[in-house]
């Protein structure tokens, strides 16, 4: 639990909480914990919260709060917050904590017809196909942040054998459910839009959708785990082979 925080004041209705400047998942857990506390200290005040790698936004009326009183209040709250933490007599609830960190599966179909950067990528690392697949399912990856598109989570860390810089010249159409990376991050697009990061597979899951509540499959700090699936399975579960293709030469 990071105690010291900068607490900044960007705007009549804006705080912007920064936690430091290294990205590491012992921070997305202390940005979950000042989002537990911002929403427990602000109730409806709050407007929203925004999470990011480093940083926490966070969205009050100023109709109902003044923005000197919202920075003082919250950072009050945080020291407490920390105070509380840090005391022996403070004791997490295991079985609430078990539930937070419950791991996300989503099924991922790899293979070249969908996935396609996964033959460029192996070529290029000195691997097959079917290891770039297995070295990406093979870990448990967490939320650091949302955004780009509604629904598109940016998560890490992928293995460092599969770092690939972003895509020089941007697809102007990556297909819904495309699975990708880039540097040492994976996501997945919600819905078609262009996009730049390597394809190397396609999920059935819908990851957005703004009449379920709530709308967004994934959130800040979630647990994930993709499972490779045929493609059998992947049909079974919804997913569309409809722009089957092995290379794309844009």
């Amino acid at each position: 639990m990071r105690d010291n925080i900068h607490c900044e004041l960007i705007s009549e209705r804006n705080l912007l909480i920064h936690f430091g400047e290294h990205i590491s998942e012992s921070l997305l857990d202390t940005i979950q914990q000042a989002e537990l506390c911002a929403a427990k200290v602000f109730g409806h005040q709050l407007k929203d919260l925004i999470a990011s790698y480093t940083t926490l936004l966070i969205e009050f009326d100023p109709l109902l709060i003044s923005p000197w009183q919202a920075q003082i209040k919250y950072q009050k709250a945080w020291d407490k917050h920390c105070r509380l933490l840090h005391s022996q007599a403070f004791k997490p609830n295991k079985a609430a904590r078990e539930q937070e960190m419950s791991c996300i599966e989503i099924p991922v179909y790899y293979h070249p017809s969908v996935a396609w950067d996964i033959l460029p990528i192996a070529k290029q690392k000195g691997l097959t196909w079917q290891q770039i697949a297995e070295l990406h399912s093979q870990r448990q990856y967490r939320v650091y942040a949302m955004g780009f598109a509604p629904g598109f989570a940016f998560m890490g860390q992928i293995d460092p054998c599969l770092e690939m810089p972003r895509k020089t010249s941007p697809r102007t159409n990556v297909p819904a459910g495309s699975v990708a990376i880039s540097d040492l991050q994976t996501a997945i697009y919600p819905n078609a839009s262009p996009g730049g990061w390597h394809i190397i597979g396609r999920s059935p899951c819908e990851l957005f959708n703004p009449d379920n509540s709530p709308a967004a499959l994934l959130k800040t700090a979630d647990s994930v785990r993709f499972k490779s699936v045929d493609k059998e399975r992947f049909i079974q579960l919804g997913g569309c082979l409809d722009d089957l293709r092995v290379f794309d030469d844009e």
